[in-house]
């Protein structure tokens, strides 16, 4: 057999305490996963001693044994359990108990999934639990920066959409609208209106724009 190996996840891992008045209170801890990672034909023999029990009726042991497969459950790179299954035959599971440092048959299970489970969960029971898996934050988009808001009769240029206006250097002060949240844009030698509704990303103070083209110079 080959050292295959995947990944599984024991789902609504759980913890029970009970009270000095003997109430129960459940925890929900998390999610565990494991990694199986199938067993070499030398690791199975080291534990024929406990497969050979597990031979059906009517088959050979010859035939028993090469029909049986093992996987090792790992969780973060060491051994936590191990899994048995011959052909036809239900999944023998062995737990590790660090206090002994021994495997303790910890049951059966249909399949390998669920035999995961159960080492998972006699872990836990037993007083060590395995870590739960850490639910990465979701990702949030950084919010815009929102441009600097300038003072009424800042000089700026204007660099928007209005062909006429970009390129210019003008006067600002707050939309008379109220409403847009921009400016509204007027000649530096003249007070009559030029352009409204003007977007905080279509101007920046001509001081700025000076200092850039010195700092590149």
């Amino acid at each position: 057999m080959l050292a295959i190996s995947h990944s599984l996840t024991v789902r609504n891992v759980t913890e029970g305490r009970r009270d000095a008045a003997g109430a129960l209170t459940i925890t929900h801890l998390g999610d565990v996963t494991v990694t199986l990672q199938g067993m070499t034909r030398a690791e199975l023999a080291e534990w024929e001693w406990a497969t050979d029990a597990l031979i059906l009726d009517g088959v050979t042991e010859e035939a028993h044994r090469l029909a049986m497969n093992g996987w090792k459950v790992l969780h973060g790179g060491e051994v936590v359990g191990l899994l048995f299954q011959g052909a036809g035959t239900r999944v023998h599971v062995e737990v590790y108990d660090p206090a002994s440092g021994d495997f303790l048959a910890a049951g059966w299970a249909a399949k390998l999934r669920h035999g995961a489970a159960l080492v998972v969960n006699a872990r836990q029971e037993a007083g060590h639990g395995l870590p739960v898996d850490v639910t990465p934050e979701p990702y949030r988009a950084p919010e815009p920066a929102r441009p600097a808001w300038y003072a009424d009769h800042t000089e700026v240029l204007y660099h928007g959409s209005l062909d006429q206006l970009r390129g210019k250097v003008l006067r600002l002060e707050e939309c008379e609208c109220y409403e847009c949240d921009g400016y509204q844009l007027y000649a530096c030698d003249r007070w009559n209106v030029v352009a409204q509704h003007v977007r905080h990303t279509s101007v920046t103070a001509a001081e700025e724009v000076t200092d850039a083209l010195v700092v590149a110079a």
